[in-house]
């Protein structure tokens, strides 16, 4: 399985220095199975590995950007008038996903492949569907194709009409 957000939580509360059940109760299990749901996630291989990866020597810490705050305040300044006025650069979601991806190089999984879900369709356009009536067109011409099609004329000579 994947490493869920209740999963990567247990980890994180495991990486701060509590005990398995505490980390099982931070990460929103019931304090009746906590014990057991921390022996549990403990032994779970897609903890493990979030427990190696984080923990391993050069591995930088989890840094949180305070750039909402920057933007917020920035949007704040501008007045309404100025802001219709301007020519605002479009909003191009393809440079998000890729900026994202690479500035957090140790990214979750799941994560990283929702990413490139996202990117997929920049890179890989889906094909157009069929409409319904050629659609229906395609399916009378596969059928007619069959045994039961329609079949030739007869040659010239056997034919009775002139």
């Amino acid at each position: 399985m994947a490493l869920t957000d209740k999963k990567r939580r247990f980890a994180d509360a495991l990486l701060s220095g509590v005990s398995k059940s505490q980390a099982a109760i931070d990460a929103g299990y019931s304090v009746k199975t906590a014990p057991q749901a921390g022996s549990k996630l403990f032994k779970d291989q897609d903890v493990t590995g979030y427990l190696q990866r984080r923990s391993a020597p050069n591995a930088p810490p989890q840094k949180v950007k305070s750039e909402v705050k920057k933007v917020k305040s920035e949007v704040e300044k501008v007045n309404l008038d100025d802001a219709l006025t301007l020519d605002a650069p479009t909003f191009d979601s393809r440079a998000l996903l890729e900026r994202i991806a690479r500035d957090n190089e140790q990214l979750n999984p799941e994560l990283a492949a929702k990413i490139a879900l996202g990117l997929m369709p920049y890179d890989h356009p889906k094909k157009a569907d069929f409409g319904k009536k050629d659609a229906k067109e395609a399916d009378a011409q596969k059928a007619a194709k069959g045994r039961f099609g329609q079949s030739s004329p007869p040659p010239i000579q056997l034919r009775s009409v002139k």
